[in-house]
């Protein structure tokens, strides 16, 4: 039973580890800036809550919103969803410089180290990540290696961070794109086969599981990843015990490109058809939806004003915070 219960508290403070590198500290906040995990820079947990990033900036001091993007290959998406993305998030900050990024083609630390040289003391950093795994952890890295060149950075959090978010999305893109079949909501995830980063994709498919919930969608809904978990062998399965025959596939990206684009294809016509399944695929990019653009300045907007910190991230910060 000991076993078991250490396997548990291992998983939940490397859940609450991840979630503390996105916690930003204060300019007079102890930390030892040798660290590049993240946690060591944060001095006291319940100190950094409701702290205005902007709105006291003192003389000498500069602003600036980043936005971080992966990038697509297609200039007709980027168009439809990056080219809106930014000028929402500089309309909501328009007192702040403003810079995008694209994590495909250039370097954020090249961009970080180059506003740091240009006196920049306070940044707002929000990606067009969709979920909390490779991508977002690899963003942490590289802020937490130029940290101490700012006064004070913050992350705002991707798309699909709490159940409101994933039921209010999902809502959405089933009232664009769903169906009254199977619909399979598909995502990257990591061949990294770790309980931390697959997660997110676990907890999509329970926001969306209550009888409330599933009331309000079209059809069933079903979640897949291409290279991580839930695998798409697991959501096969259940649409079988579920005698699914028809099924829409919805990529979880929020600009796709060309590459996305056959790999779906050819996932499609080798796994879900060979299987037996009728196939049809909607691949928007869900930068189109309005709702997606919305949640993303809500985080923006949360992140400026504020870093919450929840009782059990304050219970657990002796073990994971040194």
């Amino acid at each position: 039973m000991n076993k078991y219960l250490n396997i548990i508290l291992l998983f939940v403070l490397g859940m609450l580890t991840l979630h503390a590198q996105n916690i930003s500290i204060r300019p007079n906040a102890e930390a030892d800036t040798s660290s590049t995990s993240g946690t060591a820079y944060v001095s006291s947990l319940s100190d950094d809550t409701d702290t205005p990033l902007f709105s006291q900036l003192k003389e000498g001091e500069k602003g600036a919103v980043l936005a971080v993007h992966i990038g697509t290959d297609d200039s007709n998406v980027s168009a439809r969803t990056i080219e809106p993305f930014n000028t929402r998030l500089q309309n909501e900050f328009p007192e702040q410089a403003f810079f995008s990024v694209s994590t495909s083609t250039e370097s954020l630390s090249r961009l970080l180290n180059e506003l740091a040289k240009d006196g920049f003391t306070h940044l707002l950093i929000q990606a067009s990540f969709i979920v909390d795994d490779v991508e977002m952890s690899a963003l942490r890295q590289e802020v937490n290696q130029l940290r101490s060149e700012f006064m004070d950075i913050r992350i705002g959090e991707p798309l699909l961070s709490s159940e409101d978010d994933c039921q209010t999305i999902v809502k959405a893109i089933s009232h664009a794109y769903g169906t009254k079949n199977a619909n399979l909501l598909l995502g990257e995830g990591t061949s990294l086969m770790t309980q931390a980063f697959n997660s997110p994709y676990t907890f999509i498919q329970y926001a969306i599981s209550s009888p409330s919930m599933l009331k309000q969608l079209k059809g069933n809904w079903y979640v897949a990843t291409l290279h991580g978990y839930p695998t798409l062998h697991n959501a096969i399965e259940r649409m079988q015990a579920d005698k699914q025959k028809r099924v829409n596939v919805i990529t979880l990206l929020f600009a796709d490109s060309s590459t996305i684009r056959n790999e779906v294809s050819e996932t499609i016509n080798q796994q879900l058809g060979a299987a037996g399944f009728k196939t049809s695929a909607s691949l928007h990019s869900l930068g189109e939806l309005p709702e997606v653009i919305d949640t993303f300045i809500q985080h923006a907007r949360h992140a400026a004003t504020h870093r919450s910190v929840s009782p059990v991230e304050e219970k657990f910060s002796k073990y994971i915070l040194h």
